[in-house]
């Protein structure tokens, strides 16, 4: 990282103005001129830090005991607890609450710098927006960053840090390198943060080296296949991450996720969706051998029939997949038939979501005579499938004795006669949303008297 003069005096007074009181192991304070001090050497002559401190008072070298900061009434205490007042809302609770480190949440102004971020941060309307949908963008300002990389680098805080505002690619990049000396840091959500290709490829070297981070947003940004091919080249190596979510970006291809996931042993959820991917051979490939995945999304992308009958072929091989997430693509009859056809083996797979497929209500039996057989799913979603005769599926159920929840929300159904009757006879449903249907007042009555005899089960209508 490179930083000048008037930057670095800058940062120095910004943290001088919020640092209260300095505490050591030793039980003595310290000067926060002297903290300040060593955290500008380790900058400026890029020196390892050691996070270790020299007392003024008994001569020895200890590790930071506390460290309160002028940032929303923050007491942070290493190694014991965290208390505050909360703040988050109008203000008026002024309770003490007492948390572990792990629980630290940075959320917009709250922990990070509250009481200064009113003066530092500035809004710019987004004029991709309409009027009618204005829409305004905090953007966090170098300092804030920088400030925020001094505490990652130097206090070694187990926290979790969330940044919904824009730090574009050169925010990732200081917040990379912080990262690379931080030990603790187990959650990073930096989604709608406008980081690019450049600044996708810092984070995938942070990758190769971080040893503490589990969890990884990168949802939202404009990251495009040279950043996301960096970014799972580097899961080939990295040996902790296990919660990757990167949907929301131009993922396109998926060639280099399969190679990630034939090699990578430790990521159990990878969300994909609205990654406007075409093709997904390469993945369903990787995901027919994978037996450390759990949780894939793949909503909203464009994915056929035949990407279909690639899944369904992965599935029936599969051993760890629990959740599969395919909504909104346009797999066709064809593609509904070969996911059925591999649920009837499949004895994973836990929550299956195929909601927004117009081929679902012309394909209702293959759906039924899955779930008359199948003993593992106990979450279905057909919300905005264009169902109009629920029979078929309400017969299927008289005899499952494991789905808890089947979403059919935004279908066409009128009659509910026959759910009434699946209801009397099924003892495991525990939710049926049927919201935004063409229900009668007449069927919502028979409804609500159907939940009152069986309270056992939410009817959403």
């Amino acid at each position: 990282m490179q930083y000048n003069d008037e930057e670095d005096k800058t940062c120095s007074n910004y943290l001088r103005k919020r640092l209260i009181r300095v505490e050591l192991s030793c039980g003595h304070k310290m000067d926060k001129d002297c903290l300040i001090e060593y955290v500008l050497i380790g900058f400026l002559e890029s020196k390892s830090y050691e996070y270790q401190y020299k007392c003024s008072m008994c001569h020895s070298n200890n590790k930071l005991k506390s460290l309160q900061l002028d940032c929303g009434c923050i007491e942070v205490e290493f190694n014991c607890r965290i208390k505050y007042k909360d703040e988050i809302s109008d203000g008026k609770c002024e309770k003490d609450h007492f948390l572990t480190p792990t629980d630290i949440c940075l959320v917009n102004d709250y922990l990070s710098f509250k009481q200064t971020s009113q003066a530092i941060d500035y809004h710019t309307r987004d004029k991709r927006h309409n009027t009618l949908l204005e829409k305004y963008e905090k953007t966090l300002a170098r300092k804030d960053i920088k400030s925020i990389a001094w505490t990652l680098m130097f206090t070694n805080i187990s926290v979790r840090l969330k940044l919904e505002k824009t730090i574009e690619s050169e925010g990732a990049m200081i917040l990379s390198e912080a990262l690379k000396k931080n030990t603790t840091l187990i959650i990073l959500d930096i989604q709608g943060s406008s980081i690019c290709n450049e600044g996708a490829k810092v984070i995938s070297e942070l990758l190769k080296c971080n040893t503490a981070l589990t969890q990884l947003n990168l949802e939202h940004n404009n990251i495009e296949y040279e950043g996301i091919q960096a970014i799972f080249s580097a899961l080939k190596v990295n040996k902790v991450l296990k919660y990757l979510s990167i949907g929301s970006n131009r993922i396109a291809h998926t060639k280099d996720i399969g190679k990630a996931l034939n090699i990578n042993k430790t990521l159990i959820y990878l969300n994909l969706s609205r990654g406007n991917i075409m093709n997904a051979k390469e993945l369903c490939k990787a995901i027919k051998m994978n037996t450390v995945l759990e949780e894939l999304y793949l909503g909203i992308n464009h994915l056929g029939a035949d990407d279909a009958k690639l899944i369904s072929d992965s599935l029936e091989f599969n051993k760890a997949l629990k959740v599969l997430d395919l909504q909104n693509n346009n797999i066709g009859d064809e593609g509904i038939k070969a996911i059925s056809k591999a649920l009837k083996v499949n004895k994973m797979l836990k929550k299956l979501d195929l909601g927004g497929m117009e081929a679902i209500g012309k394909n209702l039996e293959n759906l039924s005579e899955m779930l008359k057989v199948n003993k593992t799913l106990t979450d279905l979603c057909l919300d905005y499938c264009r169902i109009r005769d629920v029979n078929i599926i309400a017969e299927a159920l008289k005899c499952n004795t494991t789905l808890v929840e089947l979403r059919l929300m935004s279908n066409e159904i009128m009659n509910v006669g026959i759910v009434i009757e699946m209801l009397a006879r099924n003892g495991a449903l525990g939710l049926l949303d049927l919201r935004c249907n063409e229900i009668t007042e007449k069927d919502k009555a028979i409804l609500e008297g159907a939940y009152k005899r069986n309270k056992y089960v939410n009817i959403h209508y």
